[in-house]
């Protein structure tokens, strides 16, 4: 006759199981691969397009903090604030944009509304990079925002600082901040940054 056991059933299952969890403990592991770099001009041009996509449906407080976002993304950094110059009173930049990372989010109270334009920038500026403590020289750094309150509360001691410059006119700034002081600002960084702030700055004509 016919068995219906559901014993026998559960010990061939059992089996089964435990044959298939020995023939796993058996194979070696795969061979660990090379990690891959990201491509950083992939990701600038993803940047910009990103940048112009959001131009055609945002108001200009939204769309500077999502350009923040993007920017912050882009160097993996821990904190960026975007600027615009005054048209009231030039002498000042008021901030527009601003992005953090998850664990060094600060009260959005604690923000400065503006700060002094201090753009010795024009079109023709360097960029600058400023650090906080001495220099291997013994020279202290130039502090940058690094000197504020909110900066020192979020422990950031690296800045890049590149101006949103369009037809020869500056519309405002960015700043990119690291809080590891050992961060190294590369050429590629600073040209990335710049060809973001460009854009941006073109954008804001329109908006």
């Amino acid at each position: 006759g016919l068995g219906f056991s559901w014993r026998q059933r559960a010990r061939q299952y059992t089996e089964r199981y435990e044959d298939a969890v020995a023939a796993s403990r058996q194979r070696s592991s795969l061979p660990k691969g090379e990690t891959i770099a990201p491509d950083r001009t992939q990701l600038l041009v993803h940047a910009i397009l990103h940048v112009n996509d959001l131009a055609t449906a945002a108001d200009t407080r939204d769309f500077l903090r999502q350009a923040a976002r993007i920017a912050r993304g882009l160097l993996h950094s821990d904190g960026v604030l975007i600027w615009v110059e005054d048209e009231a009173s030039p002498q000042l930049l008021r901030l527009k944009g601003s992005s953090f990372a998850e664990r060094r989010r600060p009260e959005p109270t604690s923000l400065p509304d503006s700060v002094r334009a201090n753009l010795g920038v024009r079109s023709w500026s360097p960029q600058y990079v400023y650090r906080r403590g001495p220099s291997a020289d013994g020279l202290q750094f130039q502090a940058g925002f690094l000197a504020s309150d909110i900066a020192t509360e979020l422990d950031w001691q690296v800045q890049v600082a590149v101006p949103m410059n369009t037809r020869g006119i500056v519309a405002g700034r960015i700043d990119v901040f690291f809080c590891d002081k050992e961060h190294l600002v590369t050429e590629e960084d600073i040209s990335s940054l710049s060809a973001l702030a460009g854009v941006l700055a073109t954008n804001l004509e329109h908006l």
